[in-house]
C-alpha cells in the first residue's frame, strides 16, 4: 500500500470511529491517548515507518488495543494476540447472549474477530460508544477484505 493510501485509510476509520462511536476514558483515537498510555502502546508494538496508528485502548499493562493501518494487537491479562489487518474477514457482537441477559448492545464488553484461517479471538473492550466505534471501524475493515477475496485481489 502507498502511503497515500494509507492516510485515506487512517482518516477513513477515523471519521467512522467518530461519526458511529465516541472516545471514552480508555478507548481513543490514537492521537488522543494521553502521553502515556501512547508510550506503552509504542513499547508493546513497534510500527513499521509506513505503517499509522489509527485507534488505541489501555487499560492497564496487561490489557490494551491497538489498530493500525496493517494490524490489529491486543493483550488480554498479559496473553498478546495479533493479526493483520488484511486476515481480517468478521467482526460480531453475540447480540443473542446480550437479549438473554436482558441488556443493551451498548453494555457489551466483547467483539469477537474472525481470521481468514478461520480462528476466531474474544477483545475485551470499554463498553458502550467506544466499542461500537471500533466495532464499526472492524466491520468496515472486515467487508473490504471480504469484497477483495471475492474479486481475488488478495
Amino acid at each position: 500500500m502507498i502511503a497515500k493510501s494509507l492516510d485515506q485509510l487512517k482518516r477513513l476509520w477515523t471519521l467512522i470511529f467518530q461519526r458511529k462511536g465516541s472516545e471514552g476514558s480508555f478507548t481513543r483515537l490514537f492521537e488522543n491517548l494521553d502521553p502515556p498510555q501512547r508510550e506503552l502502546l509504542l513499547r508493546y508494538v513497534s510500527l513499521d515507518p509506513s505503517e499509522l496508528p489509527v485507534i488505541g485502548s489501555v487499560q492497564g499493562p496487561d490489557n490494551w488495543l491497538i489498530l493500525t493501518t496493517q494490524r490489529l494487537e491486543w493483550s488480554a491479562d498479559g496473553v498478546r494476540v495479533g493479526s493483520y489487518t488484511d486476515s481480517i474477514l468478521g467482526v460480531r457482537m453475540d447480540l443473542e447472549a446480550i437479549r438473554r441477559k436482558f441488556r443493551a448492545k451498548s453494555e457489551s464488553r466483547h467483539l469477537e474477530i474472525v481470521l481468514s484461517d478461520g480462528s476466531c479471538y474474544t477483545i475485551e473492550l470499554e463498553p458502550g460508544m467506544p466499542l461500537i466505534g471500533v466495532w464499526q471501524v472492524l466491520r468496515n475493515l472486515a467487508s473490504r477484505n471480504t469484497a477483495m477475496l471475492r474479486k481475488g485481489t488478495v
